[in-house]
């Protein structure tokens, strides 16, 4: 455990920090199922591995349920949130697609609420992995996490010589073309992957199994943060983090009106340090404060705290 009590009752994480890592999730809507079939979890899956080599991110860990998701990715805020975006919307046109084919209605399909939210240390990170794979047996699968399709569950501490052989080739799935109908993108699929004859790729081609294999150290370790009480504290960790993501949104928008005000652009990505300390500043007299802030202009906030004396 690297968290030490500071008082009776209160934990404090002193584990490692880490930069650029990600809980990409959405918000599930009771009346709205964004994985309907097998298909459509098949598709999503093998989604995550192509939009993932797409957008420049790295996959940590991944779940489809079907009326939300979850990832841990590793690249920068922006990459993530487009990883997310066309995710979510390459998941809705394959509802849309799969409906029309089998002459189904095709009913409306609800905004969604999608949150990016920042996993400062090591310590958090394991939880977040853990929350994201335990969600097979907390959402009610009668089976353990790496029997279930729909996670990344099965590349951690496997056998690799197993898993880099299942299934067939990519080529084997005939010509680029005939590739986009089976695989339901027009993103050509890396042909040294396999897939099934679902035509599932297995997640092994697209996780960073090594990185959190080393984050967790032994098997035993990993299921021990899988069955034990950390993943409430994720939990929580979570509703605080979705609280400030709703709070930064809004915030957002404000600072792109003191940019365009002040620079004559609303992208505050496109303003060098020294202006978005400006727009940083006005916002701070606002109320705003640094957590949010480093968020909107993506400075660190060490580096922003010292900047903004």
């Amino acid at each position: 455990m690297n968290s030490l009590p500071d008082v009776p009752g209160q934990w404090v994480d002193r584990s490692p920090k880490i930069q650029d890592c990600y809980h990409a999730m959405t918000k599930g809507i009771p009346t709205f199922d964004l994985y309907e079939s097998e298909e459509d979890f098949v598709v999503g899956m093998n989604m995550t591995g192509i939009l993932a080599r797409n957008c420049g991110v790295t996959v940590l860990a991944s779940k489809l349920n079907d009326s939300h998701e979850h990832h841990v990715l590793s690249g920068n805020y922006e990459d993530c949130r487009l990883f997310l975006n066309r995710h979510v919307e390459h998941a809705k046109g394959q509802i849309r697609f799969r409906r029309k084919r089998e002459g189904m209605a095709v009913c409306p399909q609800p905004s969604l609420e999608l949150s990016i939210l920042p996993i400062e240390t090591e310590y958090s990170l394991r939880n977040r992995i853990a929350y994201v794979i335990k969600n097979s047996f907390d959402s009610g699968l009668p089976f353990m996490p790496w029997w279930d399709d729909w996670s990344t569950a099965k590349v951690y501490f496997a056998d690799y010589r197993m898993l880099l052989a299942y299934g067939r080739p990519i080529p084997e799935f005939g010509n680029i073309l005939e590739q986009r109908r089976v695989f339901h993108t027009n993103v050509p699929v890396p042909q040294e992957w396999r897939a099934d004859d679902r035509g599932l790729i297995c997640p092994v081609w697209y996780t960073d199994y090594i990185r959190v294999n080393s984050i967790f150290r032994t098997p035993e370790s990993f299921l021990r943060y899988l069955t034990g009480k950390k993943t409430a504290e994720a939990e929580e960790q979570i509703q605080r983090s979705v609280a400030l993501e709703v709070s930064v949104q809004s915030l957002r928008e404000v600072a792109k009106a003191k940019s365009l005000d002040l620079f004559g652009t609303k992208d505050i990505q496109r303003l060098n340090e020294y202006q978005k300390v400006q727009v940083c500043k006005d916002l701070l007299a606002k109320g705003a404060s640094v957590a949010q802030l480093q968020r909107v202009v993506h400075i660190p906030s060490e580096r922003l705290r010292h900047l903004l004396r």
